[in-house]
């Protein structure tokens, strides 16, 4: 209720832009589909644009026109939703769209994940942000200063991308990402790419946080009654 009312609160003075910022953060799926269909209905009967700002994929596939992906502070690729979807050209959108979890998956398949850790927003150094974590990087000198990748059309379409090796991921899908996980490569099976893996792609971190014998129950149970039984939450 407190979105909706924010929501209410934004929507009152009919502007030409409404900027949604995360919107829809902790609602249920249900609730989630109200509030956007919300939004949705007010655009049309108000005639205005949505600047939708969110990390769910689902409801950027669902709801935008055109979509930025942004690294670092930094564009990372622009397009309309199906270009950035269906022919994504920069590994940072080909990461997030390979560590999704598939309905159709077995029990055994691992997530995607991208590797190493996200990366210090204070002092970004030159070059191309991404690249520590980028496995399809190829291993070149590091230059004395490291050239930025601008954004640049590779295609005949709309869709712009900051990556020095656009044209090389023409061929590289969603699914050859997650065949090659799979396979236990790093280095992409299916990437035409004929590289090495990334300068810093095989560094791991010790972890922050280890636990181990982590137990945790929740009771079943009435306020004021007995509890009847328990719901294990995890177990490790």
């Amino acid at each position: 209720m407190r979105q909706r009312y924010m929501i209410a609160m934004a929507i009152t003075c009919k502007p030409d832009l409404l900027i949604a910022d995360e919107p829809t953060t902790a609602l249920d799926v249900t609730v989630q589909a109200q509030v956007l269909d919300v939004l949705l209905a007010i655009k049309d009967e108000i005639d205005s644009a949505i600047m939708l700002i969110t990390h769910d994929l689902g409801v950027v596939a669902g709801l935008a026109d055109r979509v930025m992906v942004m690294y670092a502070g930094r564009q990372a690729e622009i397009g309309t939703a199906a270009e950035l979807f269906y022919q994504t050209r920069h590994p940072y959108t080909l990461g997030l769209l390979a560590s999704l979890p598939r309905l159709d998956g077995g029990d055994d398949e691992e997530l995607v994940p991208i590797e190493e850790h996200a990366m210090s927003l204070i002092g970004v150094p030159p070059g191309c942000a991404f690249r520590r974590r980028c496995r399809f990087a190829v291993r070149l000198a590091r230059p004395l200063r490291p050239r930025t990748p601008a954004l640049r059309s590779v295609t005949a379409d709309d869709c712009v991308t900051a990556c020095h090796f656009a044209e090389r991921l023409a061929e590289v899908s969603v699914e050859s990402m997650r065949s090659a996980h799979q396979a236990g490569t790093s280095s992409g099976a299916a990437a035409p790419i004929d590289a090495t893996p990334a300068e810093h792609s095989g560094c791991r971190t010790a972890g922050l946080l280890v636990a181990k014998d982590l137990v945790k129950d929740f009771p079943i149970g009435g306020v004021f009654s007995r509890a009847v039984g328990s719901v294990s939450a995890v177990a490790r």
